[in-house]
């Protein structure tokens, strides 16, 4: 086999390879993410069950306390690796990935057409023409199974499920720094089945001052949302007296990992300085 046989083979595999550990580099991301979402439901559970404990005198106020504290602190420490991964890794990291890798398969190009170059000045006509035709065969084949494999479409996935998801902040206009707030999300179960554990996420933007009482992040459970029900949750909202002045876009998120739901909404939070504060 000729060199620049085995070079188009080379550069072939080479892609092929960086396509395939992508994918899997994503993988991983989600489940990690995935994992984390189930340890931070599992947290919150168990905080509640502590104060359940409490409140039936099950446990006395220290042994209360102290589990509480050791729950709320493994409790931030999952949010902040979820706000983590949201926000930075998982798509920006992919990202950087899809940029090395096209980085590197451009520079093992160039190499493999310098190549070229100096392969097609030393051969005979014949020569290129049966390099050329090899090559364009390689190419083909590369492409048709490139084109088999991300068009296949998984088996067993499943579209996320839709509620209507409505947000609101209280007092409306405008807030100013030091004052309180609050948010109001409104859910209706239109789907044709009650809703267990419904997950309510709501996230200020980072380094906002807006606190939702547990920092810039505020989560409530839903034990169940009946079928043809609507719910309303209720998240106080305390603005940092250092915040400045503008426009904050909350962020709201609706979940569920039984039934795979996942609905979302934005309410609009204008902090300005000098505003009145509303009774």
């Amino acid at each position: 086999m000729d060199p620049l046989t085995i070079a188009l083979v080379t550069v072939s595999m080479f892609v092929l390879f960086l396509m395939l550990t992508s994918g899997h580099r994503r993988h991983r991301l989600e489940e990690a993410l995935k994992k984390l979402e189930k340890e931070r439901m599992r947290l919150m559970k168990s905080i509640e069950h502590v104060k359940l404990s409490f409140y039936h005198k099950k446990l006395d106020e220290k042994e209360a306390q102290d589990r509480i504290f050791e729950y709320e602190e493994k409790l931030r420490n999952v949010q902040d690796r979820i706000l983590e991964i949201k926000e930075k890794p998982l798509m920006r990291t992919i990202k950087k990935h899809e940029e090395e890798d096209k980085k590197a398969v451009k520079e093992e190009a160039g190499e493999i057409r310098e190549s070229e170059r100096l392969m097609m000045a030393n051969f005979a006509a014949r020569s290129v023409v049966i390099l050329f035709v090899m090559a364009a065969v390689a190419i083909m084949v590369v492409s048709v199974i490139f084109g088999i494999r991300w068009g296949e479409t998984p088996s067993g996935s499943n579209p996320f499920l839709q509620i209507p998801v409505s947000a609101r902040i209280s007092p409306e206009g405008s807030t100013y720094p030091g004052s309180s707030a609050g948010l109001r999300v409104e859910m209706s179960n239109t789907l044709d089945k009650n809703l267990e554990d419904v997950r309510v996420t709501v996230r200020a933007p980072k380094g906002s001052g807006i606190d939702f009482g547990e920092g810039e992040i505020g989560v409530k459970i839903i034990p169940e949302l009946e079928r043809g029900g609507v719910r309303e949750v209720y998240f106080p909202i305390r603005i940092n007296q250092d915040a400045e002045e503008g426009e904050y876009i909350i962020g709201v998120e609706a979940e569920n990992d039984y039934d795979n739901l996942k609905a979302s909404t934005t309410a609009r939070l204008v902090v300005r300085v000098g505003a009145e504060e509303n009774a």
